[in-house]
């Protein structure tokens, strides 16, 4: 019954995130093609090539995600739960800032380089290259709006979705360590291409370890928003045709560095999992 619960739930949530993601990026899309035709007479082609696309998209991503908490809210106050409780938004010392963003970034290195490994498979190099044409818009998206959109408004959201309500609804049924592979996945498949499963699947699962050891949502916000800036920076900066190079010393640092921030959030961990 418990179980059926929760899966209940956790299916609600993810239909009410992308409810909102549909009617407001129809809403948006359809309002800017309208605006564009009769104040700059241009054609929906050219709106988007123009970073209209980026806009549309990136106000989509903020309107939804606050339609989408205010939505969560009420259905929490339903349940008599309180969701800034349920999802551990715990105060946070400042000393664990630093250690969260530099982890954050760590793992965004740690992550490139295994997408630039697996494009050297002729599978995955197909994909990569779909996945990279698929998001040239980023480079044309004004940086601010991206950064509002992608590194602010996109961890903010998710972090409550799978490390905050999905977490918690499955942590008095199954062990730690499944759920922690589960809402990972679910992370992935939420992005719906195979590229960004694997990599969003990754940083799922490390999302999820360190919310499980601190017990406290900031920290994957942190993560998060790091990780998405690193990513926006490296996107602004290469060539459009350019794609990542898999380096062993970028891997090998980010790898010992993302190691030794986990045994740092590890040792700070929690004693709530004892009690």
């Amino acid at each position: 019954m418990k179980i059926t619960k929760a899966i209940l739930l956790i299916i609600l949530y993810g239909i009410i995130y992308y409810f909102y993601q549909f009617v407001i990026g129809a809403i948006t899309g359809a309002a800017a093609a309208i605006i564009g035709r009769i104040v700059y007479g241009a054609s929906l082609y050219e709106i988007y090539k123009n970073g209209g696309m980026g806009a549309v998209l990136c106000i989509t991503v903020i309107l939804s995600a606050i339609f989408s908490y205010v939505t969560y809210w009420f259905v929490f106050l339903m349940r008599n739960l309180k969701i800034t409780k349920v999802c551990n938004f715990k105060k946070l010392k400042l000393s664990y800032i630093p250690p969260a963003l530099i982890l954050g970034v760590s793992i965004c290195f740690l992550n490139s380089s295994l997408i630039a490994w697996l494009g050297k498979i002729e599978f995955f190099k197909y994909y990569i290259q779909i996945y990279q044409y698929q998001n040239s818009w980023l480079r044309e998206t004004n940086t601010i709006l991206l950064v509002l959109a992608i590194a602010v408004t996109a961890p903010l959201i998710e972090e409550i979705i799978f490390r905050g309500m999905i977490f918690n609804e499955l942590k008095p049924i199954i062990p730690a360590f499944l759920i922690i592979i589960i809402q990972g996945l679910l992370f992935g498949i939420y992005h719906f291409n195979i590229v960004q499963f694997i990599y969003g699947s990754f940083l799922g699962i490390m999302f999820g370890l360190v919310y499980y050891w601190t017990q406290n949502l900031w920290i994957p916000i942190i993560l998060h928003f790091s990780n998405n800036i690193m990513a926006i920076i490296a996107v602004k900066q290469q060539e459009a045709e350019s794609a990542s190079e898999a380096n062993i010393w970028v891997f090998l640092v980010s790898l010992i560095i993302t190691a030794l921030l986990c045994f740092f959030f590890y040792k700070r961990r929690s004693k709530d999992y004892y009690e």
